[in-house]
């Protein structure tokens, strides 16, 4: 007879008559899938009963700070007075811009909805050009406030852009905003 580690003698042969244990493989799998559903539950439960805001949050977007900046590094751009309905969504002085230019970068979402943005460096390069306008290939002209811009349409011809080339400083009035909206803010900043 050997001694077992807790002290009992064993003979070395089988035992005979306890059973072996159940197998446990479909009753873990339903256990598992039970859980699951509770915690589902409980999160189904939150969503539903904490509160949400009617409108997404939005980060403040300084434009003025922005035109600061852009100002200190030597560029002469302003604030465009643009409607109240107008929501800046981005605004941003890039020593690296577009194409490697330094360029300064405000956009808005206009009064219906869409995409105006408005694009200045004084360093303006065709590969500068042809990223600020989504390869835009020139259509035609527009009058504003009695100045020429250059109007292009970009090659899925969903984005426009108002192009006014004033010497060293380019002007760039770009997006997906109606002609209206792109020449209003157009004449506020050329």
């Amino acid at each position: 007879m050997n001694e077992s580690p807790t002290g009992q003698a064993t003979t070395g042969q089988p035992t005979t008559g306890t059973a072996a244990p159940p197998r446990r493989g479909r009753q873990t799998v339903a256990d598992m899938l039970r859980s699951l559903a509770v915690v589902g539950v409980a999160v189904a439960a939150l969503v539903l009963l904490l509160p949400r805001p009617a409108e997404p949050l939005r980060q403040p977007v300084d434009v003025a700070g922005a035109v600061e900046v852009a100002r200190t590094a030597g560029l002469d751009v302003a604030v465009p007075a643009v409607p109240e309905d107008w929501r800046p969504n981005d605004a941003r002085y890039r020593e690296r811009g577009p194409a490697e230019v330094p360029t300064f970068h405000v956009g808005y979402v206009t009064g219906s909805g869409e995409y105006a943005g408005l694009e200045v460096t004084d360093a303006a390069t065709p590969q500068w050009l042809e990223a600020t306008t989504a390869r835009g290939t020139e259509v035609g002209t527009q009058v504003v406030t009695g100045r020429t811009w250059s109007e292009r349409l970009s090659e899925d011809g969903r984005r426009r852009s108002l192009v006014l080339d004033d010497g060293p400083r380019t002007t760039v009035v770009t997006g997906t905003a109606t002609m209206d909206e792109l020449v209003l803010l157009a004449g506020l900043v050329g």
